[in-house]
């Protein structure tokens, strides 16, 4: 399997996954919420772990949430 056949097996993955929280819609809020998902999960972003350190008080509650 090459790297395009990768793209769409996984890009078929996240959009089934999305369409369960239905954010595969034309427009609104959902889909600008799948939009964040898919680009924070393709590019490898730790924006999301960032934000846990940051709400998180002690180490021990990120341990617990995460």
């Amino acid at each position: 399997m090459d790297a395009k056949d990768d793209f769409h097996c996984t890009s078929a993955l996240l959009r089934d996954y999305l369409e369960h929280f239905d954010m595969c819609t034309s427009r609104g809020p959902l889909r600008a919420l799948g939009n964040l998902v898919s680009g924070i999960l393709w590019t490898g972003s730790v924006q999301l772990t960032n934000a846990a350190r940051l709400l998180a008080d002690t180490p021990l509650r990120l341990a617990h949430e995460a």
